[in-house]
């Protein structure tokens, strides 16, 4: 009886282990954000490049680094901020970079979560 329940707890605790530490795939997701009225502002200006462009960039980001637990970035120096308008909704994105060691480029929406993205995303958007 004492192997039995070894056994059975032995086991429900690699279960456990196992799915805790799966990562999680969460896609970054304006689609319902585009539309024919859709106003994009980087940094209060008016976005130059073409709305579908910019959407097209950001539909395939789905290294999820984290969750957003805040409005701004932290322990950032500098960032960009993205202002998403749209049918009376408003979201906001972060894009910044980290230079650490190695430079690392993200791209934040507040209290939604943190994607990894490279450096050519990045000048890409900011540019």
């Amino acid at each position: 009886m004492k192997k039995i329940f070894s056994l059975t707890a032995t086991v429900l605790l690699m279960i456990l282990i196992l799915t805790g530490c799966t990562s999680k795939r969460v896609k970054l997701d304006l689609s319902d954000m585009q539309g024919p009225e859709t106003k994009i502002l980087l940094d209060g200006k008016e976005y130059s490049k073409d709305k579908d462009e910019f959407f097209k960039m950001l539909e395939n980001i789905e290294e999820y680094n984290k969750s957003s637990v805040n409005e701004t970035p932290v322990n950032v120096d500098n960032y960009h901020t993205f202002e998403i308008e749209n049918a009376g909704k408003k979201r906001y994105l972060h894009v910044y970079a980290k230079k650490n060691i190695v430079s690392r480029y993200y791209i934040e929406m507040p209290y939604e979560g943190i994607w990894n993205i490279d450096s050519n995303l990045y000048e890409k958007l900011i540019d």
